[in-house]
This record gives C-alpha cells, structure tokens and sequence, in this order.
C-alpha cells in the first residue's frame, strides 16, 4: 500500500539524509495534523517536521533547550526525538523557578544573540511588537468565533496596536514565541527542554517569560523574572507593563489559533477571557499555578 504524500515525502528526505530504516510512520496526538510526524526504527525515533528548519538550531542544540538537527532539505528537516514528557499546567506553575531559568538560559546566551542579530538586523522592540500585533489583527480580521468577532475584543486589539510602538528602550533578546505547557519538556534526566522552535527569532525580554509567568502563577515575582534576565532595576516597571501586554497578545493568538483549527468553542472563550484580563492590566482570572519562589 503506498504512502499519503506527506508520508512519501518523509521516507525520501530520511533515505537522502543515510538514515538507516525501514521506518514506521506516526502522527503525534498534539498540533496539526500533517505538519510533524514521527519515524521510528530499529535504531530509535525521529521528528520529521514538514517546515524550514529553525534558524540558529545548532546553538540551540549545543545549549541542551532543543533536539539535534539531523538533516533539513528546504521546507523539510528531521530532528532527533527528545525523549521526555509534556507537562501539565499545575505543574508549569509549581515549577516556575525552572521555567524561568530554562528560558534565561537561551535568551541570555551572547552566541545565539549574535546569530539572530545577524539574520535581523536593525530589529527594534518597537517594530517587532507593532509586526506581531498587526498579524494578529490579521488573523482576528478573519475569525469566526462570536467571543473574537465580539465588538469588546476588537476594540481591545485595537488599543493594543496602538501601544505596540510605545517602547523602544530595550535590547532584544532570543525567544522561542511560544514556550507553553505542551512545548516545555521534562527529559528523563529531571532537565528541561522546548521543542517546536519554528518562531525562534529577537523579541521583547517580556515575551517568554512575562506571559509564562502571567498564566500559570497567582502571584507572579517579575521581578526576579527581570534579574535573571539582566535587566537593570529601572527597566524593570515597563517590563511588567509589557508582560502583560504579551499575555494578552498571546491569549489572543491561542484563541485564534483554535478558531482556525476546529478547537473547542469553551477553550477559544477561555482564552478570550486571559486576553481581556491580562490587558486591562489584571492577573490571571483563574489563578492557576502558585506563587513564583524568590529566584536567588
């Protein structure tokens, strides 16, 4: 019986790049469907992602936060298997202490900077926000779901847009763009780990970790988020404006994301509610996870 073409498509890049099979082929439960599959042989597992290969993924490797990259053809690559477990949203919270330090180990690393400093150059914080937030106006231009076409979030959006360009006195830093409880993994050594690193590029300190900690912490501790970052104390007020300004950017693009993909209509609402809160300058409306530890 012959392969879907995506499968096909698969076998060929793992016979060009000498990886010994035969191979089995399967989907993951999570993300879309069609986008990445597993590959499994006597020798072990592989990820073939049906994408451009993340840029800086060497680095990336080097500093433990991603799995090695064992070929990559122009809109496909295959990645070694990151043996370990998605975690939990409870969990994400009662461990942020790890989270943050896993994220203040890539964005704070001088060689990973340098790489993406020179795919971007002349990146602002000012113009990166006012992309993001434009594309994401894109997408709710286009959603469906009453909760997103509602004039309330439209309105907020909007607002949104306009303080995109506000502040524009901190260096950018490298940042997954969506570090989460499905892309944070536990390998079995007790470590951490992200996959899916396709949105790797320089963005606002803010970003990873202020909407981490907005979600899954009661009572978040910026500022140590902030010192472990580097940032010096006077950075450090704006910065928290800004994280809630991400979280609330982020809800959005989650709500947006399940609109696009079929998701439930109680998650989409969900998360239309974190984007209302997280703008209005709010904690999390449903206070999960803890109260973040005192980083040393």
């Amino acid at each position: 019986m012959s392969l879907p073409a995506s499968l096909s498509d698969a076998a060929g890049v793992l016979t060009r790049a000498g990886l010994p099979g035969p191979w089995r082929f399967a989907w993951p439960d999570k993300g879309i469907h069609g986008r990445t599959v597993y590959a499994d042989s006597a020798d072990g597992r592989v990820v073939v992602k049906f994408a451009p290969a993340p840029p800086c993924h060497r680095r990336l490797a080097d500093l433990g936060v991603a799995c090695r990259m064992l070929a990559a053809e122009e809109d496909v690559h295959v990645q070694s298997y990151l043996d370990g477990t998605a975690r939990t949203w409870g969990w994400m919270g009662e461990h942020i202490a790890d989270v943050v330090a896993l994220v203040a180990h890539y964005a704070t690393d001088a060689d990973l900077t340098d790489q993406l400093r020179a795919l971007e150059p002349g990146a602002t914080l000012a113009g990166h926000r006012t992309t993001v937030i434009d594309e994401t106006l894109g997408w709710l231009a286009e959603a469906s779901d009453p909760t997103l076409t509602d004039a309330s979030c439209t309105s907020t959006a909007a607002r949104l847009r306009t303080e995109a360009g506000t502040d524009n006195d901190t260096d950018l830093v490298p940042s997954h763009t969506a570090p989460n409880n499905t892309t944070v993994i536990q390998l079995r050594d007790g470590s951490l780990a992200l996959v899916d690193w396709d949105g790797l590029c320089l963005s606002d300190p803010a970003r990873d970790l202020g909407t981490m900690l907005w979600w899954y912490c009661a009572r978040p501790d910026y500022d140590a988020a902030w010192r472990s970052l580097s940032l010096s104390h006077d950075q450090w007020p704006a910065a928290t404006t800004r994280a809630h300004w991400w979280a609330a950017v982020t809800s959005l693009r989650a709500a947006l994301w399940n609109d696009q993909h079929g998701g439930d209509a109680g998650v989409i609402a969900s998360f239309v509610e974190d984007f209302h809160a997280a703008a209005a300058g709010r904690g999390n409306p449903k206070q999960h996870g803890s109260t973040m530890p005192v980083l040393s």
